[in-house]
């Protein structure tokens, strides 16, 4: 059953695991993107803002500058304006992110390209997918500003959450490939043209990571105005002179009424223009975050590793290892994403706990189920075994299972009884009554030695060993051994009674004796019995034979007669001490021998 589990599980994590991984490598949109942005976004927030590198500056055309303009969109002329402070200022790079797809006014068109065309510029385009996703069209400026200058896509990606995450590099843009603007500015500042390879793009000096379809994963500096912003209006007026000497600069709309505006982990509101500038600044400086092929292989490797190592973990013997070295390849894996992204790589944590949950909940279940079998099994086996143990050493033993592992001497009080011309019984009803009417005597013997505190040590066919001490001695051991005696004496006296036509005579004799003895375990160490031995044991035997001597039932020591009394006994049912000799003993013993009288009937008499 175990083996059938591991396996179920172990298939199961594979299959899983796989199926995920297929989707994740393939860079597939899948319905753990909502938890992985989730769980990108607790990282972010939790390292909190970066400064933003000082080698770029947004020039906001916002609610000041479109009152100056008297209207929105401002005129190209007042753009021209802004471009042409720019340059003269030392900008590296002039990039406008503002689509001009409309013809203006004559003027101010040709303004705008006078002045494009003076220096490093770039205006925006847009891959446009209304039409045909397979094949975009590409929304360029209108012709005059696009010869004047360079162009770059302004495309940008949200994920399930309507988060921008990702700005494409490089897109496919009606029947060419058209570099980002991002990457148009920077290559304009480095004087060098990109070089892209299947995980990165190099310009000049500085390589950054690209995502599957070349798109860049935006590492965020923070909230609204991380990055230095300063407004058109200032800039036009002569209030704000900023040193842009070899800086890229960013024209673009943040007035209220352009609606231009992204949700991001730290800002739900901002401006289209600063989540451009994010991709500039980060691939000015390559700390993009780092998710490649090589970074999505990882990712797989960890979600087949973990389900297969939560396969592994629940089908272990002991659970509560199991459970730890779980929660230890989990936490390790999720430190280890911690650690990572605080240097800038974007390991998943969506992908390998969804490839451990549904492993972790069928192996668990087939797991608890399996525990659940094996402990209806180990309680079966524990009930057939416990019957061969009195119930106060059961109870003894599972509180203690080493009990009497060491021999131990202790004072205890011993009764033996035995059914006297049972043999010969046995031979004329033959087995099967014979043991029906044992099985009846012995639960008087049982039930009566429960009563009174005993423990029967050992059923020996027509005869029984009880013992009080064996578990622990008590203070009233000896007058519990004499109160259970006379009950067993007339509880079986009455059954006889009852069984006579069947039975015949029988007669009864019971010996008793108090003393020091031996408690042990006997026997070879896969086959063990727990029993008293010692001068003890043997005289209360041999006190048997003792009452069978003198035609009486009950033959007990004078010492457990007096130390009953002393704990409490008020029976008057014994005669004088007798000194009789005892077979196999050298020296006489002082005997009590049952008289005919009234015995009682309940334990509760027991002082």
């Amino acid at each position: 059953m175990r083996r059938l589990l591991f396996g179920t599980s172990v298939l199961l994590a594979v299959a899983w695991s796989a199926f995920l991984d297929v989707g994740h490598l393939a860079g597939q949109a899948t319905v753990l993107d909502r938890l992985e942005s989730s769980l990108l976004d607790l990282r972010i927030l939790a390292f909190g803002r970066r400064p933003a590198p000082g080698s770029m500056l947004i020039i906001a055309i916002d609610d000041a500058m479109a009152r100056r303009a008297g209207r929105f969109p401002v005129p190209r002329s007042q753009v021209a304006e802004i471009v042409r402070w720019s340059l003269a200022h030392g900008a590296s790079a002039v990039a406008l992110d503002m689509l001009f797809l409309d013809l203006g006014s004559p003027a101010d068109d040709d303004a705008l390209a006078q002045v494009l065309g003076q220096g490093k510029t770039v205006v925006a385009a847009m891959a446009d997918y209304s039409t045909d996703p397979s094949k975009p069209a590409c929304q360029r400026a209108i012709a005059v500003l696009a010869r004047a200058s360079a162009s770059g896509i302004v495309n940008i990606s949200l994920d399930r959450s309507g988060v921008v995450r990702y700005a494409p590099a490089l897109l496919s843009c009606g029947d060419t490939l058209l570099p980002s603007l991002a990457v148009r500015s920077v290559s304009l500042a480095a004087q060098a043209d990109p070089s892209f390879q299947r995980d990165a793009v190099t310009i000049g000096r500085v390589s950054s990571a690209l995502d599957m379809g070349r798109h860049i994963a935006l590492r965020y500096y923070g909230p609204q105005g991380s990055i230095p912003t300063v407004s058109a209006n200032d800039i036009l007026d002569g209030t704000s002179t900023p040193d842009i000497r070899g800086k890229i600069v960013l024209v673009g709309v943040t007035a209220s009424g352009a609606g231009d505006t992204y949700a991001t982990p730290f800002d739900s509101v901002l401006p289209g223009v600063e989540v451009l500038a994010t991709s500039i600044a980060n691939l000015q400086s390559g700390d993009t975050l780092v998710r490649t092929t090589v970074t999505r292989r990882i990712d797989a490797g960890v979600a087949t590793g973990l389900a297969l190592g939560g396969a592994i973990c629940l089908s272990m013997g002991n659970i509560g290892v199991a459970l730890v070295l779980l929660a230890a390849l989990v936490t390790t894996w999720l430190v280890f994403v911690f650690v990572s992204f605080g240097h800038g790589i974007w390991f998943a944590m969506a992908i390998p706990l969804a490839a451990l949950a549904p492993v972790a909940v069928l192996a668990g279940a087939g797991r608890l189920m399996l525990d659940r079998l094996t402990q209806g099994r180990l309680q079966r086996q524990q009930d057939a075994l416990s019957v061969f143990h009195a119930p106060a050493m059961r109870a003894k033993l599972a509180d203690n299972p080493d009990y009497l592992a060491r021999p131990e001497e202790r004072d205890i009080a011993v009764i033996f009884i035995d059914l006297s011309g049972f043999t010969g019984l046995s031979e004329r009803l033959g087995h099967q009554q014979a043991r029906d009417l044992l099985e009846q005597w012995h639960a008087i013997v049982e039930t009566a030695a429960a009563e009174g505190g005993g423990l029967v040590a050992s059923f020996m066919g027509d005869g029984a060993m009880i013992v009080w001490g064996m578990t622990g001695s008590g203070a009233d051991d000896a007058a519990r051994a004499l109160q259970t005696a006379a009950i067993l004496q007339a509880r079986t006296l009455q059954w006889l009674e009852t069984v006579a036509a069947q039975t015949g005579t029988l007669g009864i004799k019971l010996g008793g004796h108090y003393g020091p003895a031996i408690l042990s375990r006997l026997g070879h160490r896969t086959h063990q019995h727990i029993t008293a031995i010692g001068d003890t044991v043997n005289v209360a035997a041999r006190l048997m034979e003792v009452a069978a001597e003198f035609n009486s039932t009950i033959a007990v020591s004078a010492l457990l007669l007096s130390t009953a009394h002393a704990q409490g006994w008020e029976g008057a049912n014994f005669g004088r001490p007798k000194s009789t000799d005892i077979r196999g003993r050298g020296h006489p013993l002082d005997v009590c021998l049952w008289s005919e009288m009234a015995a009682p009937r309940s334990s509760e008499d027991v002082g």
